[in-house]
């Protein structure tokens, strides 16, 4: 045990470990990361080794894609091109991105079987995607997962889903036709440089299809043991030569999960429906409206159900010209809540002004306006849970520039910029990063960075009021709750040896301070930090036209601490213990003959001990599931999909953990389930 003093805003802070992060963790991850990673590699040179010659059954069927279908369409080197917005808000390719960026194609969600937004982000490494219920999932990156995860900024087609009120995202109620998705972009690593607060540990967007490819008809109908039923449609048609438009509906009813205590409450149905425009205005300019309604019932083990109704509609203008970009773009968002004890609603305006252009040859300037208002309203229960105040009217005011420098031409770039914000809470926010990229090939780039990113007050910090035991002991907010605040330095490799492999590397390392804490029961409070130290490398490999693997490896070491005079009394643990140190994934698709095809999906995850108390520890578990399909004819399809399939059940999150020892909720655990769907384009 050693013990080290540190100065932190003015108080000594006496800080206690068990061990050190640079010792003998880094041995042992690394021996294990080097395993994996043999085991990984030899994979795939298996895969090579039998890759030099075609399989008797190809080569008697004459198997060879065509043009159309969906493994030609998206080729390694496809993938390496592929042009994503996530990182710089502007278009440019993977392989040249300054960040450890992944995307998740249609290809993907279709193929891997996922019913969920939520689980189809279990196919990206450095993404910790763990099933509470039927109804919920903890999703983070790099670390420090959650049931409302509070540092991690999800979009959906740029609107932000991030609720001001818990400071997180509601997964139950973030849903889409999956058809009509066209891509996921992850950041893992923050992006508050250009997104603002909340983007810290990482970023999502999920980018739907633009109108004018979703012409024609859909319909997909399937159900099966724990997809008990769920139906999809949608239309899409042109009006004139430049105006194209699609309708959608869905809706699904799913089982509740495995209960020890055979209390199955988390039954869940859903229902949503939505359009989208667009409108080619000609000379560069484009216009895009969409919009969204849902509305949810969610089992709970309370005598009242969670009722989660919303709707949304969302304008952009885009103008492209040969030497600049412009955009424009507004959305209201509204959503409602009612729980056991506590109901509310947010109403949310955004209003954002993009303008990109180059300054010289060798430098390019992106740079951006915003505003944003939310109007939160309230309703809990005295002596139970409650917001002090109730209502709540919040406005944000940002500006964002960034400089991309070319310091040697198709070699080395340089990027810098920040995001300046001001928040009712705690006032201005300065997010800068700098980012560094060098291609010595063309076909590889290394690149560095370093970043500020914050996580700024929501009502949930500041204005709380739960009632543990009633009228006697409660937990309060901190009026005085500050920024939570991230120092992120990354170093990343991303490759194409070969026309049919690629890979990607990263490494990084996280200092966080004046994190969440719970004092003494009573009071949240800032006095909580701690560091994280990790890795990801992803494997892409197309052996033949006809078979696509993927492979990916992610480690990470958590080392959290509390202030000397801090007495909160077990979430040192639960942040130490909330995240998996190690998670594996291997994805196969392969096209059979007569328009068969079979994918397969193998995660193995590391066990989540919990030091204070073994009733809350979470094995170690793999999980595999399996998708075979059937295209009776290019508008035809049918799948039969097994998910979870190696085991009848098994836990995935640790139960809530309450301030008072030995309070706890039973572990609700992920069920084996299987269900078929058939899905018909006219």
């Amino acid at each position: 045990m050693y013990v080290k003093h540190v100065i932190k805003k003015g108080r000594c802070r006496k800080k206690t470990s068990q061990r050190s992060l640079c010792g003998g963790y880094i041995k042992k991850s690394a021996a294990v990361f080097c395993k994996k990673a043999v085991f990984v590699c030899l994979f795939l040179c298996s895969a090579l080794l039998f890759a030099k010659e075609t399989p008797v059954w190809a080569a008697e069927n004459n198997i060879k894609l065509a043009a159309g279908s969906a493994l030609a369409e998206m080729s390694i080197e496809d993938l390496m091109n592929i042009e994503v917005t996530l990182a710089s808000k502007k278009p440019e390719k993977y392989l040249d991105t300054p960040a450890a960026i992944y995307v998740i194609t249609n290809e993907d969600i279709k193929r891997s079987g996922v019913t969920s937004i939520a689980e189809a982000l279990r196919l990206a490494p450095g993404v910790e995607v763990a099933r509470i219920d039927s109804t919920r999932w903890a999703v983070s990156v790099r670390g420090l997962s959650d049931k409302v995860n509070k540092r991690m900024l999800v979009l959906i087609d740029g609107r932000s889903v991030y609720s001001p009120v818990l400071a997180g995202v509601y997964w139950e109620a973030q849903d889409y036709l999956l058809e009509d998705i066209e891509r996921i972009e992850i950041i893992r690593g923050p992006g508050g440089s250009v997104w603002g607060a909340n983007a810290v540990s990482g970023i999502v967007n999920i980018i739907t299809k633009n109108a004018k490819d979703t012409q024609g008809g859909f319909v997909s109908l399937g159900g099966g043991t724990e997809e008990q039923g769920f139906a999809g449609v949608r239309y899409g048609d042109m009006i004139g030569k430049d105006f194209s438009y699609r309708l959608y509906a869905k809706g699904f009813n799913r089982d509740a999960m495995y209960h020890e205590d055979a209390d199955n409450y988390d039954d869940w149905q859903m229902e949503q429906g939505g359009f989208s425009t667009f409108w080619d205005l000609k000379d560069g300019n484009t216009l895009r409206f969409q919009g969204d309604l849902y509305d949810a019932n969610l089992g709970q083990r309370t005598a009242k159900n969670i009722d989660s109704t919303g709707g949304n509609i969302l304008g952009r203008w885009q103008r492209s010209g040969d030497d600049s970009d412009m955009a424009l773009q507004f959305y209201y968002d509204r959503t409602y809540r009612n729980e056991q004890n506590i109901q509310g609603t947010v109403d949310t305006f955004d209003l954002d002004f993009q303008y990109s252009a180059p300054l010289s040859p060798r430098q390019e300037l992106v740079w951006g306006l915003g505003y944003r208002f939310n109007c939160i309203n309230t309703e809990g229960t005295p002596g139970d849970i409650y917001f002090d105040p109730d209502h709540h009217n919040n406005n944000l005011f940002s500006a964002f520039v960034q400089d991309e420098i070319i310091l040697v031409k198709d070699k080395l770039n340089l990027t810098i910029g920040s995001k300046f914000e001001h928040n009712d809470y705690s006032g201005y926010e300065v997010q800068p990063s700098a980012r560094i990229m060098w291609k010595p090939t063309s076909d590889q780039t290394v690149w560095a960075s370093a970043s500020r990113a914050v996580r700024t007050p929501s009502p949930m910090d500041q204005d709380l009021v739960a009632w543990l035991i009633p009228s006697f002991l409660a937990l309060n907010g901190d009026k005085g709750f500050e920024t939570e605040e991230l120092g992120a330095y990354e170093l990343g490799y991303r490759v194409q040896p070969m026309k049919r492999l690629a890979i990607d590397m990263t490494a990084y390392y996280n200092v966080y301070d004046n994190l969440l804490s719970a004092e003494g029961f009573f009071f949240f409070g800032n006095k909580l930090s701690g560091d994280i130290l990790g890795g990801e490398i992803s494997i892409d490999y197309t052996p033949f036209d006809w078979w696509k693997l993927h492979a990916s490896q992610s480690i990470m070491h958590i080392d959290m601490e509390k202030d000397a005079d801090s007495t909160d009394p077990s979430t040192v643990d639960s942040m130490e213990h909330s995240s998996p140190e190690r998670q594996t994934t291997v994805r196969s698709y392969i096209d059979l003959p007569h328009d068969l095809s079979f994918d397969c999906t193998f995660r193995s995850v590391s066990r989540l001990p919990v030091e204070r108390d073994p009733i809350f520890w979470i094995s170690g578990y793999n999980s595999m599931d399996v998708r075979f399909a059937w295209d009776i004819n290019p508008d035809l399809e049918i799948s039969l999909v097994g998910q979870n399939l190696l085991d009848d059940h098994h836990p995935e999150y640790n139960p809530t953990v309450l301030p008072l020892p030995g309070y706890y909720i039973s572990t609700v655990e992920i069920q084996r389930g299987v269900y078929m769907e058939a899905q018909w384009k006219f």
